[in-house]
């Protein structure tokens, strides 16, 4: 009995965990989740995130689409633990970092950028991954 509660207990985390993975596609449940898909003014948010790592296509893929839409992008630097003079320091952790690095791109960050900037940012990660 006390097994079946604690995998029924686990089955119903998991469930609540990955709940929130298809609201892109589902409004209603973006809405019942409290997740922001818009910005106002129907500019929809965009969100690029590689779940599994930089797949060895699509990832080169949409850098390459962003350089021709003239959008300086490139994948994040290497964390400074992964950097030759700091490879044998002594560090804590690291874990998120090595993460971040290994999924992420780096777009468009600056405190200039306008808002035209960033509406072609969108648009040309749209037709990138759309």
């Amino acid at each position: 009995m006390r097994a079946a509660a604690g995998v029924a207990a686990a089955a119903g985390a998991a469930a609540a965990w990955t709940l929130p993975a298809p609201a892109p596609l589902i409004p209603s449940l973006c809405r019942s989740l409290g997740i922001v898909r818009d910005l106002g003014g129907g500019r929809p948010v965009v969100a690029l995130t590689f779940d599994d790592g930089p797949h060895p296509s699509g990832t080169p893929a949409v850098l390459d689409a962003l350089q021709a839409g003239g959008i300086q992008a490139r994948p994040l630097w290497p964390p400074l633990h992964r950097q030759a003079p700091y490879t044998r320091a002594e560090r804590l952790g690291g874990g998120v970092a090595d993460d971040l690095y290994t999924r992420g791109i780096s777009l468009p960050s600056s405190v200039g950028l306008t808002a035209e900037d960033q509406e072609r940012v969108i648009e040309v990660l749209r037709g990138a991954v759309l």
